[in-house]
């Protein structure tokens, strides 16, 4: 083959070369479209991991710190009458059954007063009784002088004079009867107070107040004499700072842990928010405004007091991150 013969193929052989090679912008077309599908499967892998971890993981506010048990009813016992407080029962910490005997107190004008109104009212039953024997014995008196005035026994000024004294006694023994019946309430009233001085429980429960240093003590009338609290039904209390306040509503779910009890955790919920000032003594005093959570908790096993404490954690329905 000559070079007349090479250089008329060459033309050819380019042709058939232009067919395998691949176009100038293919290789980087290709690189595009790869880059394209590897973000959207990292994309997509990304979204798969954040709903799992949404999934699994508690994303909700949750508040924690330490609450106290406070009596979720509890009843206020008052003096109802003055007087020196003596004869105690019971003590801080004592169970007591409603109508339990506290205390009683002593009041001498009170009770001398009470034995003056029974007094009189003893002798007011005395002179009714003489009033009427002798209403009943002038009526038969009246009786025999107008048979005996008819005969002309006895003149009518006689007669008369027995119907006056009989007149007499009848208005004297309803006048009696009526100053009776205001002592007899009197009496009455005086001893109820007597009886108010017996202090006694109006509910069952524990006695949340030291009162033993009470005896011998003057109380004024309406002066509190202690507190019981009704256990059956107690609440924990849970203060925490006015900018804590947004991630707690009422209804939130709560985890307790009883300091005294290690046992399972129990579930609770809070059931109301409400505001009050605390005072804390450092080198002054000072008064912080707090918020106070009350949480109701589900049926504890074991016996509470006022005071004792438990860990507890708020869980917000608002997301956010843990913890705050």
């Amino acid at each position: 083959m000559d070079r007349k013969d090479i250089e008329e193929l060459i033309p050819e052989l380019n042709d058939e070369k232009k067919k395998f090679e691949a176009p100038p912008n293919l290789f980087k077309q290709t690189r595009k479209v790869g880059i394209r599908k590897k973000s959207i499967v990292i994309a997509l892998a990304a979204a798969s991991g954040a709903l799992l971890f949404f999934a699994f993981v508690d994303m909700r506010f949750a508040v924690s710190g330490t609450a106290r048990v406070i009596p979720g009813k509890f009843s206020i016992v008052e003096a109802i009458e003055p007087g020196v407080i003596e004869q105690l029962q019971f003590a801080s910490g004592s169970k007591v059954r409603q109508g339990d005997l506290i205390c009683r107190l002593r009041n001498e004008q009170l009770s001398e007063e009470s034995e003056a109104a029974d007094f009189k009212v003893s002798m007011l039953e005395q002179k009714a009784l003489m009033l009427d024997y002798k209403i009943k014995y002038n009526k038969g008196m009246v009786e025999r002088s107008e048979e005996l005035y008819k005969e002309d026994v006895i003149a009518l000024a006689e007669l008369e004079k027995l119907k006056l004294e009989h007149d007499t006694a009848r208005k004297e023994y309803e006048m009696n009867g009526f100053e009776l019946e205001s002592a007899r309430n009197k009496a009455a009233m005086l001893k109820r107070s007597l009886a108010n001085l017996e202090i006694r429980a109006p509910m069952p429960g524990v006695m949340i107040t030291k009162i033993e240093d009470k005896p011998g003590t003057y109380a004024a009338k309406g002066q509190v004499i202690c507190e019981i609290a009704y256990l059956n039904s107690v609440i924990l209390e849970f203060p925490v700072k006015e900018p804590v306040l947004r991630n707690i509503s009422v209804g939130d779910s709560v985890t307790v842990r009883f300091n005294v009890d290690s046992g399972r955790p129990l579930k609770g919920r809070v059931v109301k928010i409400h505001h009050v000032a605390w005072e804390r003594l450092e080198k002054v005093l000072v008064k912080e405004n707090v918020i106070n959570v009350l949480i109701e908790t589900e049926d504890i096993p074991f016996e509470l007091r006022p005071g004792m404490t438990a860990q507890v954690r708020i869980h917000s329905g608002k997301i956010g991150i843990r913890g705050l």
